[in-house]
């Protein structure tokens, strides 16, 4: 199979990625540095998105469900336990709250088809 190296480079550094990948490997890097793009591409997502207001509300939540305090998913209410992995999920007019992911994705593909 032919191959080549990760087109990755480093902006500090400014080397580049000495990995070998698959000449038809997606986005020309290898995957550490594919997963490298997609954390800093969400990080810069939610900083314009989302309001300071609102990530600290995320981190209020965070913490009550860190102590173990009882969380459920506002639509199925599923418990949120701490470790899981949970959304904040948007209510039109009204405050978020936490939504276990199976629900927010489905109302966000639900959202997607109405418009």
């Amino acid at each position: 199979m032919a191959s080549r190296v990760c087109n990755f480079i480093d902006p500090h550094t400014k080397r580049s990625c000495p990995n070998l990948i698959s000449k038809d490997a997606r986005g020309g890097k290898c995957p550490e540095h594919q997963a490298v793009i997609r954390a800093e591409r969400w990080q810069t997502h939610d900083r314009h998105v989302y309001t300071a207001e609102h990530r600290a509300e995320r981190r209020r939540w965070q913490r009550r469900i860190d102590r173990g305090e009882p969380v459920h998913c506002w639509r199925c209410k599923t418990p949120i336990r701490p470790g899981d992995t949970w959304h904040f999920g948007h209510r039109d007019g009204l405050p978020s709250l936490p939504e276990c992911p199976p629900c927010n994705t489905r109302d966000g593909a639900q959202r997607r088809h109405r418009t």
